[in-house]
């Protein structure tokens, strides 16, 4: 492709254009602005507005959008080189069926559990990138929550759309291209390598690795690009410095304008065009009030079932009278018929009662089945909410019909606290709650820290139905 060709004057006609792309960097920071179809309005120019964290994304859009900037697009788009990103994988068995509310606090307790930092008070986006050996993977990017509502005021202010935030890496098209069945793309970032590929029998798959946390990184990479094995083209992408580089088809460097002039405006082109970006995009989407929503399906399917009652009760009313008439007359007309009359009563007796039964069972099992398979989530929900600041939970052990919790907290009342807070929610859950056991380690003055366990005794399905029972009103 001819680089030329995306060097499109802006017609003097539209003062604005559809859509704006901040590519932002540690040093310098490249603006695109292109039209609803992808195509790059004018030339890409750099402007020495830097950020060094996430955390100052909201200062460097301010400078961006001052009023000696040309005017940004209706829709503003922002790719930041430093932004967290990781690749978490779940039990899929747990993550299938289950709300995205739960999967977004369970992929938050997993982000937790691999970097130790807390994500509480941070905005978290996911995209499924695929399943491999029962697991499910999820590619993931946060921000501060107050870093995203600042960013969006500041477009509020000025007009604009926001359009979203996300990585620069993963860009889920070959750069080259050329459409092949299979290839594969090694990215190079600040403290990371994006390892990109598509198969026909894998579809697009993706690895992340941080260079800072695994220093043999390099190895890894050559062990990857073995397993995909042999494909029609390969590319090497190099947002940052590094100090290895595989073997690739084609070489890409961000700091040669055409590169970065072509690179920039294939994401222009995905940006505007994609029906599924395929990246995870932090751009929280306002979801319908499930209360108002549950209220009015339940109120409609009240009304339904009413009425179907209603239906059915009428049908056999009738039924009954005008079965009734006729064995009145059978009756009367010989006596030997009343034995039979009275055994097809019993039957439909054993009948009403073998219904009731199924319509308990039709309400009852199926809701506990649901219920129990989403369980694990719904206790590592119960652990994250209500652990306190200074107490540790160090494992979770599954074994036969119990599940062992074990820690440390540095004051014994702390344990007290969690197993009172979580112990409502545990007994809704069909587990009984054994006593905690702790024990001083005396590294302390007041013989703490103190290392805690206690139990959750599994009460099987009909423990977890009466559970259900009980906390109903």
């Amino acid at each position: 492709m001819d680089i030329k060709r995306l060097r499109i004057p802006l017609p003097k006609v539209f003062s604005r254009p559809a859509h704006t792309l901040f590519y932002i960097t540690q040093s310098t920071t490249f603006r695109v602005d292109f039209d609803r179809k992808g195509d790059v309005l004018g030339e890409i120019h750099p402007i020495e507005i830097a950020c060094k964290s996430s955390n100052t994304l909201p200062n460097t859009l301010e400078q961006l959008l001052a009023d000696d900037q040309p005017k940004v697009g209706r829709k503003v788009w922002l790719l930041y080189n430093r932004l967290p990103t990781y690749l978490l994988s779940l039990p899929s068995v747990q993550v299938e069926g289950v709300e995205p509310e739960v999967l977004e606090q369970a992929l938050q307790f997993e982000y937790e559990g691999m970097t130790g930092h807390s994500a509480g008070k941070s905005f978290l986006s996911h995209h499924y990138i695929g399943t491999a050996d029962d697991m499910a993977n999820y590619w993931i990017t946060l921000v501060a929550q107050e870093t995203l509502a600042k960013i969006k005021a500041i477009l509020h202010k000025k007009r604009c759309q926001y359009g979203g935030l996300c990585h620069a890496g993963g860009l889920p098209v070959l750069i080259s291209g050329a459409d092949v069945p299979s290839w594969f793309r090694i990215e190079h970032w600040p403290g990371s390598v994006f390892m990109l590929a598509k198969t026909p029998e894998l579809g697009l798959t993706l690895q992340i690795l941080h260079t800072k946390q695994n220093p043999d990184w390099q190895l890894e990479v050559d062990q990857w690009i073995m397993e995909i094995g042999e494909v029609d083209k390969s590319e090497t992408l190099i947002g940052d410095q590094m100090e290895y580089m595989a073997h690739t088809d084609e070489n890409y460097k961000l700091s040669s304008d055409g590169a970065l002039v072509f690179w920039l405006s294939l994401w222009a082109k995905h940006l505007a065009t994609a029906d599924d970006l395929q990246v995870p995009l932090l751009n929280p989407q306002k979801r319908l009030n499930k209360d108002i929503v549950y209220m009015v399906a339940g109120g409609v399917s009240a009304a339904l079932l009413c009425g179907a009652h209603f239906s059915v009760n009428w049908y056999f009313k009738q039924d009954f009278e005008f079965k009734t008439q006729e064995l009145s007359q059978l009756e009367s007309e010989s006596g030997n018929l009343s034995k039979t009359i009275a055994t097809l009563r019993d039957k439909v007796d054993a009948l009403n009662k073998d219904v009731s039964l199924m319509e308990k069972n039709v309400d009852q099992i199926p809701a506990a089945l649901s219920a129990l398979q989403n369980r694990p989530l719904a206790l590592l929900d119960a652990l994250a909410r209500y652990s306190p600041d200074d107490l540790v939970i160090e494992q979770i052990s599954p074994e036969h019909d119990t599940i062992l919790i074990t820690g440390y907290a540095l004051k014994p009342y702390l344990v007290n606290q969690l197993t009172t807070n979580i112990e409502p929610s545990i007994s809704a859950l069909g587990w009984k709650l054994e006593p905690a056991t702790k024990k001083a380690m005396g590294l302390f003055e007041d013989d703490g820290p103190w290392q805690f366990s206690f139990a959750l005794l599994d009460q099987g399905l009909e423990g977890f139905i009466n559970a259900t029972h009980s906390t109903q009103p």
